[in-house]
């Protein structure tokens, strides 16, 4: 897969979770995006070795839950990522320490970061809240501070960037993960099996 829009394009045309573009939308993305997370740090916790095929996929699962959160929040990973270019896209990779542990913990704190926000955006700034016009006749659901808004964009390269790491500690990279993790959504897809639990769909 060569770029951010192609990947998007693909992926989340197998979207299928309640209340996308709105306050439920994301409140899902942020719950399931940590939970993915979590999920790539149980199987270093459960399995005597490093499973690279199990994690290989909860990669690609954490990559489509970002590229659901960015749609959520109005952007793209493109944008994210400040290009579109795939392929070449290694940042955070300069530099990097640690061991596949360390950034499994990474990603799980990003994750949490992000989802703490969105639940802080429902109770501080009132997200998802139904106000009342009584004079027009209209319901509205209140949607995210600007603040906030981009508190959590600035997230998503943090995440994406702990993506790229895991990746290649894993001897991939994540344009491979973006492909292998399209191919098997298109195909569940096209099977009728996108709602489920698990890979054996």
């Amino acid at each position: 897969m060569k770029t951010f829009s192609e990947y998007e394009a693909a992926a989340l045309s197998t979207a299928v979770y309640p209340g996308q573009g709105g306050p439920l939308g994301l409140m899902y993305v942020a719950l399931k995006g940590a939970g993915e997370a979590g999920e790539f740090a149980g199987h270093l916790v459960d399995e005597p070795f490093v499973p690279v095929k199990a994690l290989t996929k909860e990669v690609g699962d954490e990559l489509w839950y970002l590229a659901a959160k960015a749609r959520e929040l109005g952007t793209t990973l493109a944008e994210v990522a400040g290009r579109d270019d795939l392929e070449g896209f290694t940042f955070g990779l300069e530099g990097h320490v640690g061991s596949t542990y360390t950034h499994a913990l990474v990603g799980a704190k990003v994750a949490c970061r992000f989802a703490e926000l969105v639940g802080k955006a429902v109770r501080d700034d009132g997200l998802g809240a139904i106000q009342i016009n009584v004079e027009a006749g209209t319901l509205t659901e209140q949607g995210l501070s600007d603040a906030r808004r981009e508190e959590l964009k600035a997230l998503l390269f943090d995440q994406l960037a702990n993506l790229v790491v895991k990746a290649a500690l894993l001897g991939t990279d994540l344009s491979t993960i973006a492909a292998g993790n399209a191919e098997k959504l298109l195909d569940r897809k096209a099977r009728g099996v996108l709602q489920g639990d698990g890979d054996n769909r």
